[in-house]
């Protein structure tokens, strides 16, 4: 079998928005992103979307995905990960879709990357144990 090709590229995040049950970042270019990992929920949904506007507008972002990741939903937005700048040096890099689960504003789809799943189940598991977000009342 073939290598797995990965892409990035960067962009400056100009709106977060909700398509369905992603949360997404619409680049400076148009692009539209849906956060790979992570589903919106209803309960979630709006505190989710003032938590990414804070995190991410007009921020220039990297966005990562590979060919065997990256999929378009169903109106033909790709998923991807969407990974923060750092404001200081030595800081760990994270992406906003391991971030808004561990904030507990989100929770896993079961459709992404294999390889990602565990570290995406590990990080809910967290909001779960902490009571964080959705999870601070019952199951969402």
């Amino acid at each position: 079998p073939s290598a797995i090709k990965r892409y990035s590229t960067t962009g400056k995040v100009v709106a977060v928005i909700a398509l369905a049950e992603r949360y997404a970042v619409q680049l400076e270019d148009g692009q539209i992103i849906a956060l790979a990992g992570a589903k919106a929920t209803d309960a979630a949904r709006t505190e989710g979307l003032a938590y990414l506007q804070d995190l991410l507008k007009q921020k220039t972002v990297s966005v990562r995905y590979d060919t065997q990741s990256a999929r378009s939903d169903s109106i033909d937005n790709l998923s991807a990960y969407v990974f923060i700048p750092q404001t200081n040096p030595g800081e760990k890099t994270e992406s906003a879709n391991l971030l808004v689960l561990r904030r507990g504003l989100a929770v896993v789809d079961e459709d992404a990357e294999a390889s990602m799943l565990p570290v995406l189940r590990t990080t809910e598991q967290d909001a779960k144990k902490t009571k964080t977000g959705i999870w601070s009342t019952s199951e969402p």
